[in-house]
């Protein structure tokens, strides 16, 4: 593991052992949580999708946060879905999808990149198909700044299931 990787896991630990208010939400999941419980479970999350990459790890501590900080999204309008589906870990992605508000689903970034959007880029064909499922028209239509859709990945990575499955629900 790279000195980097280890610097992480390591803070992400220390900042568990200090913080006493996180060790008892996560044992005790009876008190409501703080803003700053959310915005510190979101980022360790995204965190730990961006640079750990360690599924196992993400899919238990996904299991340990509230669906506040599953739904949260960054100042750059980024939900963690959208995070793990641009680096094409499905399982998490899954697992995201299923505790998801429709809101945080359809959300779209500063770019006017979706979920789906990122999905069909990375030819994530299963989850191109559950997000569809859940999401506004708008939101499945969605353009980036550049004028490309989710359609267009679809098209151009040959997803043919995918493709029909936009056109049916646009």
């Amino acid at each position: 593991m790279s000195t980097r990787l280890e610097d992480i896991i390591r803070y992400c630990d220390m900042r568990m052992a200090e913080e006493p208010s996180i060790r008892m939400y996560y044992e005790e999941e009876t008190e409501e949580e703080t803003e700053e419980e959310t915005e510190r479970n979101y980022n360790k999350l995204v965190a730990m999708i961006k640079e750990l990459k360690m599924e196992r790890e993400i899919m238990i501590f996904i299991d340990k946060i509230s669906n506040k900080t599953i739904n949260k999204w960054n100042k750059c309008e980024m939900t963690a879905l959208s995070w793990a589906c641009y680096e094409k870990m499905s399982e998490v992605a899954i697992k995201l999808i299923n505790r998801m508000s429709n809101e945080a689903i359809n959300k779209w970034d500063f770019y006017g990149k979706t979920s789906l959007y990122y999905a069909c880029v990375h030819k994530m064909d299963k989850i191109a198909i559950k997000l569809i499922e859940r999401m506004s028209r708008e939101a499945i239509n969605k353009s980036t700044v550049n004028g490309y859709t989710a359609l267009y990945w679809a098209q151009l990575n040959k997803m043919t299931e995918v493709e029909q499955f936009i056109k049916k629900h646009l």
